[in-house]
């Protein structure tokens, strides 16, 4: 089995020392050890992968082949793509499953999980991650890894914001972190949903906000997809920082998926981001 998680260096933050969350940057020292992304678990049915680029040498060498991609793409987009389908073999391996297939892709791009898994894949800089879940347990899972320092700040608020959600961004100094704090828990639910519902819908049709004191977003989906997803449907995306990364998730429990409607949904979205567990 592949090593389960190793470290990625610190770069200088460019973004205020406080943040929405309340704690303080790890300011960045070249001769401390690096980060060590830990991050909280999403509850006892999830099992998680945590790869680190340096680990792209042990990765089986027929993922490339299994899931082959353009000729012409780069070699740091493919081995972004390599080290993530790695993560989504170890998080199923992790699962119960001996020997996986490659996870390959469906028509619309979303990951083809075996069946009866729900799973959700998100790589950032060095880092790729994957969640898998039995679907007899989480009905919907979608997971989306953001390096804070990487984020064109006027740029991706501008795409991704609605007119609260900019306002919220902009109402203290720590602007960057909160766009990419609603960047990455859009592309959450996006890869939440899509795979349910097959549609594409952009930033604006969904609308978030922040709950500071669960470290969470509640969100309102502001058009109609399908008979699941449709016009008012809620939820819960919930965020971790860790270091100049910010990870968000968002899941449904099977068992709270009859029960679903408008006005009473409730989201599982994990403890405080205090609450550190290695995932490995």
């Amino acid at each position: 089995m592949m090593p389960a998680c190793a470290d990625s260096q610190l770069g200088s933050p460019i973004i205020p020392a406080r943040s929405v969350f309340g704690v303080e940057y790890a300011k960045a020292d070249e001769s401390v050890r690096p980060l060590d992304l830990s991050l909280t678990s999403l509850g006892s049915h999830i099992t998680l992968a945590v790869l680190h680029q340096s680990q792209i040498e042990h990765c089986p060498s027929d993922l490339s082949d299994a899931c082959p991609l353009r000729r012409n793409v780069s070699s740091k987009r493919r081995n972004e793509f390599i080290l993530g389908r790695a993560a989504a073999r170890l998080a199923l391996i992790r699962a119960g499953s001996p020997n996986p297939f490659p996870v390959m892709r469906r028509a619309g791009g979303d990951p083809d999980w075996p069946a009866g898994i729900v799973g959700s894949i998100t790589h950032s800089g060095p880092w790729a991650i994957a969640a898998v879940a039995s679907r007899s347990c989480i009905w919907i899972l979608g997971i989306d890894l953001e390096d804070v320092l990487s984020i064109p700040e006027m740029e991706i608020a501008e795409t991704v914001c609605r007119a609260s959600e900019l306002r919220w961004v902009f109402e203290r100094g720590d602007s960057r972190l909160r766009t990419a704090m609603l960047f990455s828990a859009k592309e959450s639910v996006y890869k939440a949903l899509y795979p349910w519902c097959q549609q594409f819908f952009d930033f604006h049709a969904v609308e978030l906000t922040w709950i500071p004191e669960q470290n969470t977003f509640r969100g309102v989906l502001l058009t109609e997809l399908n008979d699941e997803f449709s016009l008012g449907f809620c939820f819960e995306v919930h965020c971790q920082q860790i270091g100049h990364f910010v990870f968000t998730y968002l899941t449904i429990n099977a068992d709270d998926y009859g029960g679903w409607n408008k006005s009473s949904a409730i989201v599982r979205t994990g403890t405080n981001i205090a609450d550190k567990a290695d995932t490995g």
